[in-house]
């Protein structure tokens, strides 16, 4: 993490809030319970749990009086980590090691580097991270009531009879392999259509967003960034789940909304576009429970990498901080393979399909899988609005709401680090969709510094998806930045849209505070 830190945690949902105490040093330990109180009905829970790390800081204010010492606490925000609490009411509990979501630049604070405690090369260690985890057990009382899976088996199925009743067959075979019954997941699923089709239907090679037709940027990076900033339901009804319906890429493009697992679907059919092997895994993964993961073979290595399609983040497979915790089966264009390895641990799985012992193909020669005859394959992406008038509106939203919130206090707004805070937020989508976070980050930071001498500096980078305007408010007061009580204390903020196709939003936000230093 960073060094010369005093940390500590915060559990918030909505306007409650319960903190942990606070720690000493970069690696910090808590072992403390951290309750927190919810009353509402499970129909009206939407938000998300936020699991927030800050720094506590402590400085020492003299009065005119010599004898006269008081001290002045200072919350910084360091980064978070979100838990949809539909996804913790199905599924009651998550625990391991998660990965705090960190700002892409964070202003007052030196993050240490691979490079300066290592001279071993991070593409040989990857576990080696520059990241922040944290050990947690997360768990809801009472849960949440089990949801009634859709009665889907009375609708129509598009499958031909024999295929159905081959199905049923392999099904009988399959559940005296299978380590844990959980792990079936039903092949016939329904689509937005309200017709049942094989999960093999599904993949199938779409269009590309417009960006990602191939060109001299990757598109694979393109298109993996893409998928990320669509947005996730947060509704605790059965649709979410594998039971529940899956979408065609129309569907969900023309509403930029869905469920975790049709963005695999969809990352899947990219990468499937531009001729990568590849495939879909289901399983459950933290923070979203059931939910898809996409695996695929990078072809200049021929090594296999999974994707979070929620994230965009790729990893190993024996990496053990992939929050991908169990897998129930993969689903290729041709086949689906059951997982049936007593083993549990992903980093610990094979992944060889053609080994009998370890998967169960449910197709075979003599049955082959159904293929095609669900997604669009000649959809039409339209362009973007013009999103000038929307960001001044977002900056002035902000604005007011930090001045609104800073009830006690004269908030004083310094437009002259604007200019370089709006500079340096033009290059953040493209570092974050072709670098995968290995940029350098502190000269952002000394940049700010070098330019502003007479300043103490705090601030952050922010990047979420558009939804509306309220969720961006939530996001910057969760960020407590709004609490620093200095006198002199100034504050700026930027905001820079960048727009992909079909009115997919990424929004970047810079929040600044500054201390004029006296000399």
């Amino acid at each position: 993490m960073y060094s010369n830190v005093r940390p500590f945690v915060t559990l918030s949902y909505g306007q409650r809030l319960c903190r942990s105490r606070t720690a000493e040093g970069s690696n910090p330990t808590w072992n403390e319970q951290l309750q927190l109180q919810i009353q509402s009905q499970f129909g009206d829970l939407r938000e998300d749990l936020k699991i927030s790390l800050f720094d506590e800081l402590i400085e020492q204010q003299y009065s005119d009086e010599a004898s006269d010492l008081y001290q002045r606490v200072q919350c910084n925000w360091l980064g978070e980590f979100r838990v949809p609490i539909n996804s913790l009411l199905a599924s009651r509990k998550f625990e391991g090691c998660i990965e705090l979501a960190m700002p892409k630049v964070l202003v007052g604070y030196k993050r240490p580097l691979i490079d300066s405690v290592t001279n071993m090369p991070t593409d040989q260690y990857p576990e080696f991270k520059e990241a922040v985890h944290l050990w947690f057990y997360l768990s809801i009382e009472p849960g949440g009531g089990d949801l009634m899976p859709l009665q889907s088996c009375a609708l129509a199925c598009a499958e031909k009879p024999e295929l159905q009743q081959y199905l049923g067959e392999r099904r009988l075979e399959l559940q005296q392999l299978l380590p844990q019954p959980q792990r079936y997941v039903e092949p016939l699923v329904c689509t937005a259509q309200g017709k049942r089709v094989c999960l093999t239907r599904l993949l199938d090679a779409v269009p590309l967003p417009p960006a990602a037709v191939p060109s001299g940027e990757n598109p694979l990076e393109i298109c993996i960034r893409y998928v990320s900033l669509l947005s996730q339901l947060r509704s605790y009804d059965p649709c979410q789940g594998f039971r529940g319906v899956w979408l065609d890429n129309q569907s969900l493009l023309d509403s930029t909304w869905c469920s975790v697992k049709d963005l695999g679907v969809l990352l899947c059919n990219y990468m499937l576009s531009l001729g990568l092997e590849c495939w879909l895994i289901l399983g459950v993964a933290c923070p979203h429970g059931e939910c898809s993961f996409v695996l695929f073979r990078q072809p200049e290595t021929a090594e296999l990498f999974f994707v979070s399609p929620a994230t965009g983040k790729r990893y190993q497979l024996q990496d053990v901080h992939c929050p991908l915790r169990r897998i129930y089966c993969v689903v290729g264009k041709e086949n689906i393979y059951f997982n049936i390895q007593t083993e549990t641990r992903v980093s610990m799985t094979h992944f060889n399909f053609q080994d009998g012992a370890c998967w169960f193909p449910l197709f075979s020669r003599r049955v082959p899988a159904p293929q095609s005859g669900v997604q669009k394959l000649d959809y039409a992406y339209k362009r973007s609005y013009e999103l000038s008038q929307l960001q001044k509106q977002i900056e002035r939203k902000i604005m007011k709401k930090i001045s609104v919130w800073r009830t006690t206090r004269k908030t004083i707004w310094n437009r002259a680090f604007q200019p370089r805070l709006h500079k340096i937020l033009c290059d953040m989508e493209g570092l974050s969709t072709f670098s995968r976070g290995r940029y350098d980050e502190p000269i952002f930071s000394e940049q700010l510094e070098r330019e502003f001498p007479n300043y103490r500096l705090y601030g952050f980078t922010l990047n979420f998806a558009y939804t509306n305007l309220a969720a961006i408010s939530e996001r910057i007061r969760t960020s407590c930045i709004h609490y620093n009580h200095d006198a002199s204390v100034e504050f700026c903020v930027a905001v820079h849209l960048h727009a992909h196709a079909n009115d997919v939003l990424s929004v970047w936000l810079f929040l600044l505070s500054m201390v004029p230093l006296v000399e």
